[in-house]
This record gives structure tokens, sequence and C-alpha cells, in this order.
């Protein structure tokens, strides 16, 4: 494996563990905090190679209650939201109603796949560069 990409992935993990454990153990960050850890993952996940899928006999789940139980009460002042302006306020006029706490779900359960995967093949091989 080329050492810039070693690096870069080993900046993914570090940047993946970090984001995972503020969204289920928040110990007082702030949403700022959380919007900082977020685009900050993206940017270090965004280094990688840009064809990027799940290996193929690998079929990611649907996050569990368990992990929005967890994830829910750490939050307790997102909720829904207008999906298309992404504004908090819900009106007659909504056509789309977005959860933020089922955002933060998605967003975790995907990381923590990604961490198991990548803890049993020891190279983020869960995450490979497709040939198309």
């Amino acid at each position: 494996m080329r050492r810039g990409r070693k690096l870069a992935e080993q900046e993914v993990l570090a940047q993946a563990h970090q984001t995972l454990n503020l969204i289920v153990e928040r110990k007082g960050a702030s949403l700022s905090r959380l919007r900082h850890e977020l685009l900050r993952l993206r940017a270090v996940v965004r280094r990688l190679p840009t064809r990027i899928r799940w290996l193929d006999d690998v079929e990611p789940q649907p996050a569990d209650d368990t992990l929005r139980g967890t994830i829910g009460p750490q939050w307790p002042e997102l909720g829904f939201y207008d999906g298309d302006t992404h504004h908090p306020d819900i009106t007659e006029s909504t056509e789309s109603v977005g959860d933020a706490i089922d955002d933060l779900v998605d967003i975790a359960g995907d990381i923590q796949k990604a961490l198991l995967l990548r803890a049993s093949t020891g190279a983020i091989t869960s995450i490979t560069s497709s040939g198309t």
C-alpha cells in the first residue's frame, strides 16, 4: 500500500473513532463541535479514492433502535427539520421532513460497520476502490 494512502487511512480511522465517540457520548460537547467533527470526517474520507463501495459480500445493515436509544438522549435539542430547506421549523408547506437524530444514527451505524470490518480485515478494505 502506498504510504500516502496508508496515512490517509490512519487519519480516517482516527477521525472515525473521534466522531463516533462524540455522537454516542456527548460529554457536554456543543452542536458546533458536532458539526466540526462531522465536517472533519467528511474531509478526511474525501482524501481516499473517489470511487468507493462496500465489498460484494458485505451488506450494510440499517441501524437498530438500540443505537437510536443511545444517541437520542445525548442530543435532545435535535429533532425534525424541513428536508428541503434544512430549517428547523416545520410548516404546512413543508413537503419533506428530516430527522436529525435519525441522521446521526445512520452516520454512527455506518462508522461502526466500517470500523468493525476494518478490524476484521486489517485494512480499510471495507471501503475499496471500484474498478468502474
